[in-house]
């Protein structure tokens, strides 16, 4: 979910970027001041730069949002979650432990008769022949 909005929200700034450096550049053409071939090529170098210039200032604007936003879920994170998280893994180490070793116990088992299932089916394909 998060990803989704992330790119929600860079999309909407970069197009939002986007459209106004289009406004300045049309705006730019359509002024009475351009007469020459010349002046329009350089209103036009303009008008680009200035979307340029305004995208690189919305990103670094975006990025700093972001900082300060991540820096607010690490804070909690650390100062009421994680505390929380610790407490109830101590109280349930010992259960969790012993959980691990049932589990390994059967994991082992399980593999030793899936081994010795493909043994014998190994066995039995090479009597076969």
């Amino acid at each position: 979910m998060s990803k989704y909005l992330s790119v929600i929200i860079i999309l909407g700034i970069c197009f939002g970027t986007f459209n106004l450096g289009l406004t300045q550049t049309s705006l730019a053409q359509n002024s009475s001041d351009l007469t020459q071939e010349g002046d329009d090529l350089t209103m036009v170098k303009k008008g680009v730069g200035n979307w340029v210039e305004t995208l690189k200032n919305t990103l670094k604007e975006g990025l700093a949002i972001w900082q300060r936003f991540h820096q607010k879920v690490v804070d909690y994170w650390k100062g009421n979650i994680l505390p929380k998280l610790q407490r109830w893994y101590e109280k349930k180490k010992p259960e969790l432990e012993e959980e691990f070793k049932k589990e390994i116990k059967e994991m082992k088992e399980d593999i030793g008769k899936i081994f010795s299932n493909s043994w014998q089916w190994l066995k039995d394909l090479i009597k076969s022949d």
